[in-house]
């Protein structure tokens, strides 16, 4: 349990004493100096006492853990160790770890339960050892208990969404610790939670900090009539292995309001207060007793929903997902967006847009969807590839084709048919909308290839179809002579594996005109040419004459524009 440290035994300002930064330094240069000369003693008709070396430093809070190595031949023994605290022994403190004939200790001190005058700041003397065998020499070691500080920020970029940033400062330059990060949001009677990873950084000045950032997006309006426009919405909670814990809770109305909240007692600094067991605040019992942690609760199984990539542009990346099935779909719904296994962001709706991207890098994305009975179920993973690793892969040149080979084709490439590959999740598309010349296009980063937005006003028969691209390749769309109709693979990349535009299987990204379009593909054994449609999702064979479809162009994007 936290302990609360005895203020009457530190030093007062005015005694003129050494600062402990300052003193912790000294004593971190003497122990860098000791480290080196121990190797060096020589042991006469005595035996030489066990020598041990403090990695870190020699300036701790008192919940760190020490990191000891081995410094001489008698400390280099594959056992447990006695630590010594003002002449205040733990007995197997810590196990032996052998590292390439290096021998370590790592000393977990919250596992100690260290008295009450460990708690209090200044130097102490600390020895190590084995089971029935000499002590080292007494080392000094200075506990500094101000425990860090905390900001959070809360802005608007906007309409219906939310940036949650905050930093959590340690002084101590010697000491690293596990800062955990809680926000909570809730829905209908729950309060549901998530934990974030806090990023480390050092700054000039050799301070620890400790930075988080979380996106809210779709967050749902709620009116001023609504009794639940003045109910509890947020809650933060920020702790260190000591306990000290900052815990703030907001109203739906408070969390809209437009511009910068800051939240604390203090302006923009909060010192973060040690929490006794008997005094936990409201909002700590809520986190802790009413939500369960969030990746405990993942139900095990087959993804009972699907994510797809809609947009891939260099700077954001754009996604979707189908919602759950309805007997498990709560009122109000909401989703945890999970990049590299990491939260990321919350949305009340079924997008995200993930604007914190290297569009270098590759990335891996997943869903956590929040059911009706409190637990979580978890989307299909999809894989973002950093742009030099995008080729394009589909076939672009005609081919003649049989039902069976393209029923093979769609299960190979992932191809979504809402007949014959219906469990597909779908071509993952990476779409950026342009406009060039004039003219709007789409480019697919995922295969390269570059798509009218729209296509043709009007249906028309093959030949009045292959007509319309000369007279398109004539003209030069977007600066380019190179436009071609697409092979079947190619334009059934465009099939959603739900209806996302209107009642077509197509990004909205596109035209809703062109429902249905012609491919360069002949179907094997007739004079019919097969056709993509995004009113049903499948695809068809038509004849080339009685048939008549719309037009969307597509080049390969290899060339340059005028």
């Amino acid at each position: 349990m936290p302990r609360k440290r005895s203020k009457e035994t530190v030093p007062s300002p005015q005694t003129g004493r050494m600062p402990i930064a300052i003193k912790a330094a000294l004593i971190g240069l003497a122990g860098v100096i000791l480290a080196a000369v121990i190797p060096k003693i020589r042991c006469d008709s005595t035996p030489c006492p066990p020598a041990f070396w403090l990695v870190k430093g020699a300036s701790y809070h008192p919940d760190s853990t020490l990191v000891v190595r081995a410094m001489n031949e008698p400390a280099m023994k594959k056992e447990a160790l006695i630590f010594e605290l003002d002449d205040f022994p733990f007995y197997d403190a810590a196990p032996a770890i052998c590292i390439e004939g290096a021998f370590f200790w790592h000393i977990d001190l919250r596992k100690l339960r260290l008295p009450e005058f460990a708690y209090t700041e200044g130097k102490h003397r600390v020895r190590f050892g084995f089971t029935r065998e000499t002590m080292s020499r007494g080392q000094p070691l200075v506990f500094d208990t101000e425990p860090p500080q905390g900001q959070v920020i809360i802005s608007s970029e906007s309409d219906g969404e939310k940036i949650i940033s905050g930093q959590v400062v340690d002084e101590n330059p010697l000491d690293e610790q596990n800062i955990s990060v809680e926000l909570a949001f809730r829905n209908q009677e729950n309060l549901q939670t998530v934990t974030l990873p806090a990023k480390r950084t050092v700054d000039a000045s050799g301070r620890s900090m400790y930075e988080f950032e979380y996106l809210v997006q779709n967050i749902p309006e709620i009116s001023k009539s609504d009794p639940r426009y003045k109910q509890p919405f947020f809650a933060l909670k920020v702790k260190d292995e000591a306990g000290n814990e900052f815990m703030q809770e907001s109203t739906y109305s408070a969390f809209m309001v437009e511009g910068v909240q800051k939240f604390g007692t203090r302006a923009t600094q909060v010192i973060l207060q040690k929490i006794e067991d008997d005094e936990s605040p409201r909002l700590a019992v809520r986190i802790n007793s009413r939500s369960p942690a969030m990746q405990q609760d993942i139900v095990v199984g087959p993804p009972l929903f699907t994510l797809k990539i809609r947009i891939r542009t260099p700077k954001y990346v754009s996604l979707s997902w189908t919602r759950l099935p309805a007997n498990l779909r709560p009122a109000q719904e909401q989703y945890v967006m999970l990049r590299q296994n990491r939260p990321i962001g919350i949305s009340f709706d079924t997008t995200f847009t993930d604007r914190s991207i290297d569009p270098d890098s590759a990335f891996q994305y997943q869903v956590l969807a929040r059911g009706s009975e409190g637990k979580y179920y978890a989307s299909n993973t999809v894989q973002m590839p950093g742009r030099k690793e995008r080729q394009p892969f589909l076939r672009s040149t005609p081919a003649t084709l049989s039902e069976d080979s393209v029923r093979v084709m769609l299960k190979e490439k992932n191809l979504f048919h809402s007949v014959w590959n219906e469990e597909s999740s779908g071509f993952a598309n990476q779409f950026d909308s342009q406009e060039i010349k004039g003219d709007k296009v789409i480019i697919d980063g995922a295969t390269g290839l570059m798509w009218q937005q729209s296509g043709s006003p009007d249906l028309m028969i093959y030949d009045n179809a292959k007509k319309w691209i000369a007279d398109l390749n004539r003209k030069g769309y977007a600066g380019f002579h190179d436009w071609r109709l697409p092979t079947l693979e190619e334009a059934m990349s465009l099939i959603e594996p739900e209806k996302r535009h209107s009642d077509l299987y197509i990004e909205p990204a596109f035209d809703k005109t062109q429902f249905l379009i012609w491919t360069s593909d002949m179907v094997k054994g007739g004079s019919r040419a097969w056709i993509v449609g995004f009113l049903n999702g499948d695809c068809y064979g038509f004849d080339l004459l009685g048939f008549s479809s719309y037009v969307r162009a597509v080049r390969s994007g290899q060339s340059s524009a005028e």
